[in-house]
């Protein structure tokens, strides 16, 4: 379906914004489609992918909005553009996102060539007041210690392991 809204559509603005679009997938009624959160992650994240915007340029309602973040983590890498970055960006300076914005950027935060990989979050927290960083930093850390403690275990076990290092340089 939503592969199907983004394909078919003559104007993808005026689709999203149809009271159709709206009420199927981003209303708080009980007659959403019984896959209406896969179907709208799905669009969220095609749209940046077919025109370069984003679901929150498009729409202006909140699911929308929440959706569009969520996916702005989702989609490939190469189709994050500017605006996607300098709203990311914008997020950041709320400190009410950040924990969340960490959460959702944690699978692509070891990704070298990824645009909100570690390296992006470190220059947004330089940013930030010493207090600031300290409080967004060491909340995210005591929220996540238990998954942390995960990858970091995991981590070590292949810097222990020759094998597994040997197998990873061999990939090209």
């Amino acid at each position: 379906m939503s592969l199907t809204i983004i394909e078919n559509s003559d104007d993808i603005e005026i689709t999203i914004n149809s009271e159709k679009v709206i009420n199927t997938l981003f209303s708080e009624n009980n007659s959403l489609n019984p896959l209406y959160d896969d179907i709208r992650r799905c669009v969220a994240a095609l749209i940046p992918i077919k025109t370069g915007k984003y679901l929150h340029d498009i729409l202006d309602n909140p699911i929308a909005f929440n959706t569009s973040v969520e996916s702005i983590f989702e989609i490939p890498n190469e189709n994050i553009n500017e605006n996607g970055i300098k709203f990311v960006r914008e997020l950041f300076d709320h400190p009410q996102n950040r924990e969340a914005l960490l959460k959702l950027a944690s699978p692509v935060l070891g990704h070298v060539n990824h645009h909100f990989n570690i390296n992006f979050w470190n220059e947004l927290f330089k940013e930030l007041s010493l207090v600031d960083r300290d409080l967004s930093w060491t909340e995210y850390l005591r929220e996540n210690v238990n998954d942390l403690e995960k990858k970091l275990i995991y981590f070590e076990e292949i810097c222990k392991n020759d094998e597994i290092i040997f197998q990873l340089e061999a990939v090209p």
